[in-house]
């Protein structure tokens, strides 16, 4: 499985993308143009480059003294297939994961009926079960 990142690895040692120490992933990829974005470059949905996601586990496997993993980008709930795959991945390794989407969670829950892949994603993201209808 692939996903398309702004970045070919990730960011190691982040201290503002989240609570503690980090790694962040930046996605590419996004509709919403919010006003003020800082990652604009990240919108272009044909930029970027293809990484296959037992690259990023690898990298994930290296980390030391990291609490957890950070999605940005871009969006990255429009790669979510790829996302849940290394946050589940990310979760089996006890780190903790934060997501920076331009949806809102009633968006986002709205979309998991017809997108189980945000559903999963959401799942490693809230460490809560979503509950089915």
């Amino acid at each position: 499985m692939k996903i398309r990142l702004a970045t070919p690895f990730i960011q190691k040692d982040s201290i503002v993308d989240g609570e503690g120490i980090r790694s962040v992933i930046w996605t590419q990829g996004c509709i919403h143009n919010c006003p003020g974005c800082h990652n604009p470059d990240t919108h272009d949905f044909s930029k970027g480059k293809k990484v296959d996601v037992e690259d990023i586990k690898k990298e994930l496997d290296n980390l030391e003294m990291h609490d957890g993993i950070t999605f940005s980008g871009g969006d990255p709930m429009f790669q979510a297939s790829s996302c849940a795959e290394i946050a589940k991945y990310a979760k089996k390794l006890k780190l903790n994961v934060w997501c920076y989407t331009g949806f809102t969670f009633e968006e986002l829950l709205i979309m998991c009926d017809t997108n189980p892949n945000i559903k999963e994603f959401l799942n490693y993201i809230c460490d809560i079960k979503m509950i089915s209808k």
